[in-house]
């Protein structure tokens, strides 16, 4: 909650005078925030302020809801006499072959489940023998995914947690309801169940990809199923996921 009866007007601010530290005090309710990558969805945040936190949105004409920043563009002339071409050029920036090393957020979808899944992989430190480094408790040293700061304090991250993961999924939820009437009745009736969270392996895109190849799937039109109903298909991620 805000503090009431801080000053303002008469506050004297410094370098340590960052939206973090003053939420942390209670002196600021609200912050901007930017999502750039899967690794960072919860973790910055959570670490920054200390606490769990509430992905608001802007007001908009209806509601509140996100919204998106685009830091590099493509676009065609509506005059280009070779639009083929120039469409051939650009389309190899969605692809997913392009993408699939980039460092924020993608706009090719098999990508993005990749990125998302590999946020939630948890490796830990070893010593040169191959052998996991043990905390003085005797547990496994997680392996940071990186850094981020904000001014003033470095904070490290690493996978998103399981119940990161699981809230992720139920805003998810919530917002398909909210936008999708046809998906919010199936999911009243339960003609779909409640969505389930799991944290998968590394590499398990690529071995899921593999095995439905090694099935028959052709390689240049495989793309990932986002929903699977099925309980072949089921068990072959099921394989795949995190035992913890």
């Amino acid at each position: 909650q805000n503090k009431t009866d801080f000053d303002y007007e008469n506050s004297e601010y410094t370098e340590e005078d960052t939206a973090a530290n003053r939420i942390r005090e209670g002196k600021q309710m609200l912050t901007s925030a930017n999502f750039f990558s899967a690794d960072y969805m919860y973790n910055n945040f959570e670490q920054t302020f200390g606490a769990p936190v509430t992905i608001k949105g802007f007001p908009t004409m209806h509601g509140v809801g996100n919204m998106i920043t685009i830091l590099s563009s493509y676009a065609m002339s509506s005059t280009c006499q070779h639009k083929d071409a120039a469409w051939q050029f650009l389309r190899t920036f969605l692809t997913e072959d392009y993408q699939k090393d980039v460092p924020y957020l993608p706009t090719n979808m098999n990508v993005f489940e990749k990125q998302l899944a590999d946020s939630m992989v948890v490796e830990y430190e070893k010593d040169p023998n191959g052998n996991y480094m043990l905390d003085e408790n005797g547990e496994r040293i997680p392996v940071s995914k990186g850094m981020i700061s904000d001014g003033v304090n470095t904070y490290t991250i690493y996978a998103t947690t399981q119940e990161q993961a699981e809230e992720f999924t139920a805003k998810v939820d919530e917002a398909l309801k909210a936008i999708n009437c046809e998906y919010a009745s199936k999911r009243d009736s339960l003609r779909i169940k409640d969505p389930a969270t799991y944290r998968l392996v590394k590499d398990s895109f690529e071995t899921f990809k593999q095995r439905c190849i090694d099935e028959g799937a052709r390689d240049g039109q495989f793309k990932l199923t986002l929903l699977l109903l099925d309980e072949k298909r089921h068990s072959k991620f099921k394989e795949l996921t995190v035992n913890d």
